[in-house]
């Protein structure tokens, strides 16, 4: 199955070089409260994807939207482009389209993962995990990353994979901004207080459990249907914080507020010794900045800037928005090491993917098409157990969790590397990969070489 994207291309009467945010969608459903509104991508949809290709089947994708809300009973949507689905809807049509399992479904003015696991995954080949592992230098060492955690800000995780990482502790945070610990063996589900360990619906991980793979999965390899995953650090532990939350049926998604208290903990962790490499963060906000967000976004930072006074870098992905000239928080901020999504060719990067967000706070790119990564996802959308170990995805997410677990890598194989950003980027791209140029912008990016 092809693959779908949800760079944000144009609304009704806007230039399609000029991608609206997505509150401009949020705009066309005026008489409803904001709160009430949730932006969504139907990318993994199988009523959609069952209508056409990525460009919306038979060239006339008016019609193919109009068939979808006729399927799904949808009647009061703001679509966001002409050429992907994207849409706003009210929480009444959300419910009545019955979309609980579609990846993308997250509050308007929220933080949402930023990547997705296709839910009907095309089986990722042995030539694609060799490529991100010549390319990278990542995924051949067992016992890289030894010594050191790597904290994962995201949807969380489950234990029952057989490749999840070393799990070092879990926290969690909840809606309110509270925080809670949990052990690695505890279970929770969308109705109590989130957790970081998805034991009992592990749908609500997929985001998580992806991520934290790139980062240090310990079962790299295949699986009957010869499935791939890449490990950057398979050495290293993981410790989950979940930001990233369900509301009943909704995907996760989570505040700025929720995402702050997030790094606070990780702040914590740090401080009472922990040995942490770095700070993975997978989600994105839906404001965007066309140059640093330290002012606007100052809750963020001030956390952003006490861990990399720990000597510990936040990484975090641009979003895949399809914006040429901004991106929104975290990557916007000066503190962090931002990473974006690249497409792969030969011994080399292709270019930065026209859905990458990037800007000139932009500071690396990574492999972020078809990654094949740990998941649990059901590919016939009947919940009927027909499970799959590995699947493939694509996103800023995952090109910014192999990033994440490169530094990991790196701090154990030498551990008086410095970890501000400017060194970080020399170190991780080290010259011997041709930069990635983005065709849109005309901008090249330091690619991850390790």
């Amino acid at each position: 199955m092809s693959r779908l994207f949800f760079a944000l291309a144009l609304v009704a009467g806007c230039d399609p070089t000029d991608p609206p945010s997505p509150l401009t969608c949020a705009e066309e459903l005026p008489d409803v409260r904001a709160e009430d509104l949730f932006f969504v991508d139907l990318a993994g949809d199988p009523v959609w994807l069952a209508l056409g290709d990525e460009e919306g089947g038979n060239g006339d994708p008016v019609a193919v939207r109009q068939q979808w809300a006729e399927t799904r009973g949808v009647e009061d949507a703001a679509w966001c482009s002409d050429l992907v689905p994207v849409l706003v809807l009210t929480r009444d049509e959300v419910e009545k389209a019955q979309l609980g399992e579609a990846w993308w479904v997250q509050p308007v003015g929220s933080f949402g993962a930023a990547g997705w696991v296709d839910s009907t995954p095309t089986p990722t080949d042995e030539a694609s995990a060799d490529a991100i592992r010549l390319v990278t230098g990542l995924g051949s060492d067992p016992n890289a990353g030894t010594g050191w955690t790597v904290i994962a800000i995201d949807s969380g995780i489950y234990t029952d994979h057989p490749g999840v990482p070393v799990v070092d502790q879990s926290a969690c945070v909840v809606t309110n901004g509270a925080t809670c610990a949990q052990t690695a063996k505890t279970s929770c589900s969308d109705m109590s207080p989130a957790c970081a360990v998805c034991d009992t619906n592990p749908v609500e991980c997929m985001h998580g459990m992806a991520t934290a793979g790139l980062i240090a999965g310990r079962a790299a390899g295949t699986n009957a249907t010869n499935k791939i995953a890449v490990s950057a650090a398979p050495g290293a532990k993981l410790l989950p914080v979940r930001s990233l939350t369900r509301s009943k049926s909704l995907t996760p998604g989570s505040s700025g507020a929720v995402v702050a208290k997030a790094l606070e903990a990780a702040l914590g962790v740090v401080q009472g010794g922990g040995k942490v490499a770095a700070v993975y963060l997978g989600s994105t906000g839906d404001t965007f900045y066309t140059g640093s967000c330290d002012g606007s976004e100052s809750a963020l930072s001030r956390w952003v800037n006490r861990l990399a006074s720990n000597g510990v870098p936040v990484v975090a992905p641009s979003g895949n928005d399809g914006w040429k000239d901004r991106m929104p928080a975290p990557g916007c901020l000066s503190g962090v090491l931002s990473v974006g999504s690249a497409g792969l060719k030969t011994n080399d990067y292709a270019g930065v993917v026209e859905s990458s967000n990037v800007s000139g706070e932009l500071d690396l790119v990574a492999p972020g098409v078809q990654v094949g990564v740990m998941s649990r996802v059901d590919p016939t959308g009947k919940g009927n157990g027909d499970w799959e170990t590995y699947a493939q995805a694509d996103g800023t997410s995952f090109a910014a969790a192999l990033a994440a677990g490169a530094i990991a890598a790196q701090r154990a194989a030498d551990p008086s590397t410095a970890t501000d950003i400017p060194n970080l980027v020399k170190v991780l791209s080290n010259g011997s990969c041709a930069d990635a140029k983005d065709a849109t912008s005309g901008g090249s990016y330091a690619g991850l070489c390790f």
